[in-house]
């Protein structure tokens, strides 16, 4: 990293803490940012375009809108429509970029490091949309972008994949288009390793498993290894005990942080057979069993974090109108692994998590220094 690089680096991430967290003295932000500034991230492997919109209840281009507020409402109205045809409306925004690895990716660099991609970007040419994100991301393209419609709601989201390509990526295809010793170079170069929507590729399993075998096995240095598996509701019980079999066999000095929504947090207690209601005392168990270095939940009601030795949980601002519900929890991550890469504490992770993703709920976009200023002196 050059001079002039650096500093702005080290100006980025001061801002951050600055304005996100409000748990950290000015000495343990000089320090954050001395662990931080030269340190830089990996993330494989789904790429998507995301259409969101919303369904119009009533009105049109010449009457006032109503729309479905809440996935319920939308359901009672197709459940009495029941046999019969009908025609919803939906309000559309151009696409954006998405895919929980892209969104991460993205969010990453927003913090100023430097960020190493390999996924479905556009093949053999990049796809126009992620242009923006190569003059901050190293992006190294290895199929087309999956397509999705996302119908938005105040209470949540219903999101309509079209895979294409990221249903075809396996192992050999990755390490074919993106080349081994590329994939070894980027994962040694990086102190934390992101590998995300396993639930979503179903190649994913040879996937990871060939990270861990043909990769990581080849470092001897100690690296984070976060894991999002998304919505894993249609993997077989088989396939979870598989995946969760390769993240638990990891070497040792691969230390692995496990993030979960709700729910994912019940698809994969329910798998491990984990009966306790408590999100604290299953991630004790996860822990304990799967040998992570932590795990954290996410919703809209708590956040929480737990280690071998802490808890700790954060209860999120209510955010009754989100500009945008896509890519939250992509965010949320984003802080998390941000706040572990400065070694700060469980709490300061939770906070520095929770406010990047609150801020990005608010604005529908990655934390803007200027803009948080702005919105924090109103």
């Amino acid at each position: 990293m050059d001079r002039l690089s650096y500093k702005n680096t080290n100006l980025k991430i001061r801002d951050v803490l600055n304005e996100i967290s409000s748990k950290l003295e000015p000495e343990q932000i000089e320090k954050a940012i001395e662990k931080i500034c030269k340190k830089s991230v990996f993330l494989g492997f789904d790429a998507f375009l995301d259409i969101t919109a919303t369904p119009i209840k009533k009105g049109n281009g010449i009457r006032p809108l109503e729309f479905f507020e809440t996935t319920r409402e939308l359901g009672t109205f197709i459940n009495e429509l029941d046999g019969k045809n009908c025609s919803i409306e939906i309000l559309d925004n151009i696409p954006r970029i998405g895919g929980n690895m892209a969104i991460t990716a993205k969010a990453i660099s927003s913090f100023g490091l430097k960020t190493h991609c390999i996924g479905t970007f556009g093949y053999p040419v990049m796809h126009s949309i992620f242009s923006k994100m190569a003059q901050d991301c190293n992006l190294i393209s290895i199929g087309n972008p999956g397509e999705s419609l996302v119908l938005e709601f105040k209470n949540g989201k219903i999101m309509f994949g079209m895979n294409r390509d990221v249903n075809y990526l396996d192992w050999a295809t990755v390490k074919e288009r993106a080349g081994l010793s590329r994939i070894q170079k980027y994962v040694g170069q990086s102190e934390l390793i992101f590998l995300l929507n396993w639930s979503e590729l179903p190649g994913s399993t040879g996937i990871f498993k060939g990270i861990s075998d043909e990769v990581l096995t080849k470092t001897n240095e100690s690296k984070i290894l976060f894991i999002d598996f998304s919505d894993c509701s249609r993997r077989e019980k088989s396939e979870i005990h598989e995946i969760l079999s390769i993240i638990s066999d990891m070497p040792d000095n691969i230390k692995v942080v496990l993030s979960l929504n709700k729910n994912e947090e019940e698809v994969i207690c329910a798998a491990m057979e984990i009966d306790s209601k408590c999100n604290l005392e299953r991630g004790r168990k996860l822990v304990n069993e799967l040998g992570l270095k932590a795990v954290f939940f996410h919703s809209r009601n708590i956040n929480a974090g737990v280690t071998a030795d802490d808890c700790a949980t954060i209860i999120p601002e209510a955010e009754s109108n989100p500009v945008l519900n896509v890519g939250a929890g992509d965010n949320f991550n984003a802080g998390v692994a941000i706040a572990i890469l400065m070694e700060l504490s469980l709490n300061q992770t939770l906070d520095l998590a929770t406010k990047t993703a609150g801020y990005y709920l608010r604005n529908g976009k990655n934390y803007n220094f200027e803009e948080a200023m702005y919105e924090k002196q109103g």
